[in-house]
């Protein structure tokens, strides 16, 4: 297993919280942005449509392609650490790399929290030790 010093753990806590807040955010922004014009509305002039709303979609596809780079970093990160983690449960450390597929959102979360972010994992989550 890898160990990390204090300041990459925290690199890669902030990471993945980024990358599992991030579209929680977005979507409360993007129903913002789409409903609190609609109080605001002058139903009896026609007019041309704000252009502001191009100024942001401007904003938005740079911070989703660095989001997308976020993502495939973090998925690399995570992949590389599940091969190189030889103390770990093998049960978890599958269900962990096919969540990391299916479910990243959780499965970076989870990962983090089991066996990068404690200096030694729970025993529950390390290979029983033969004798």
């Amino acid at each position: 297993m890898i160990t990390y010093s204090r300041i990459p753990k925290i690199l890669i806590g902030i990471g993945t919280a980024i990358f599992t807040l991030f579209p929680i955010l977005m979507m409360a922004f993007a129903i913002a942005f789409m409903f609190i014009p609609l109080f605001f509305l002058n139903l009896t002039e026609s007019s041309e449509p704000n252009l502001a709303i191009f100024g942001v979609f401007f904003l938005i596809i740079p911070i989703m392609m660095l989001f997308g780079f976020l993502q495939l970093g973090l998925m690399i990160f995570y992949i590389i650490n599940i091969v190189k983690n030889k103390i770990g449960s093998d049960v978890i450390l599958i269900l962990i790399a096919i969540g990391l597929y299916f479910l990243p959102f959780f499965a970076m979360p989870a990962y983090y929290l089991i066996y990068i972010l404690p200096k030694e994992p729970p025993d529950w989550a390390m290979t029983p030790k033969t004798s």
